[in-house]
């Protein structure tokens, strides 16, 4: 017991003086999707912070989430025989989600010794992550004379994510608003050995407070 005392406030003053600035924030982001050929709508939070020892750049953190968003399409039949008429011949309704964790080093294009730890300008990114997906299609023909076939699939992988990014942030002692441009490349389980790139191109918007 005497001993977990000066250890704990020895690793204490380690992490005081390793981290010299932590902020908190969440984004919306807008993606055009390469994979999956759609245009998607994320949800993220990250979680930031900077070494003085390491100055010249900044970790980041974080997760994000794609809720399920449904997409219909169908296709229509004609025929004149015995008497003109249409139907719907094929009817698919595709369902995807997505959830993700990431990893980035920000570095900022100028010095980050502002006063009270404040940053305003253009920073750069570059980092990896993970994104697990889902996809459930609902299918249904129907022939000229009626008949009527219906099929589900499910389907669910992972995907090793690299990416890199540019943005602006401009701070104020009440918090931090930002944009920022990504391009990514993957390599996904759904094809194995293949590698896409890019793999999706994004906007996000968001906000952050530094807490520290």
């Amino acid at each position: 017991m005497n001993m977990r005392l000066p250890i704990l406030l020895t690793s204490l003053v380690i992490a005081e003086m390793a981290i010299a600035q932590v902020a908190i924030g969440a984004h919306v982001l807008r993606v055009d999707d390469r994979i999956t050929l759609r245009e998607s709508v994320a949800l993220g939070a990250a979680v930031e912070f900077r070494s003085p020892w390491i100055s010249a750049a900044g970790w980041r953190a974080g997760v994000f989430v794609s809720p399920f968003a449904n997409e219909h399409s169908e296709m229509m039949g004609a025929s004149d025989d015995p008497a003109p008429r249409t139907w719907k011949a094929f009817q698919r309704d595709e369902r995807l989600a997505a959830v993700g964790l990431t990893l980035d080093l920000k570095f900022p294009f100028s010095d980050t010794s502002c006063i009270s730890g404040l940053y305003r300008g253009a920073y750069t990114t570059i980092g990896a992550g993970w994104i697990q997906r889902w996809r459930q299609r609902d299918l249904r023909w129907e022939s000229s004379e009626g008949i009527v076939t219906s099929a589900e699939q499910r389907e669910t992988w992972g995907e090793l994510n690299f990416r890199a990014g540019f943005g602006g942030e401009w701070n104020f002692t009440w918090g931090c608003p930002f944009v920022e441009g990504q391009i990514s490349a993957a390599i996904s389980s759904e094809v194995p050995n293949v590698f896409r790139f890019p793999s999706a191109i994004g906007v996000a918007a968001g906000f952050r407070y530094v807490l520290k």
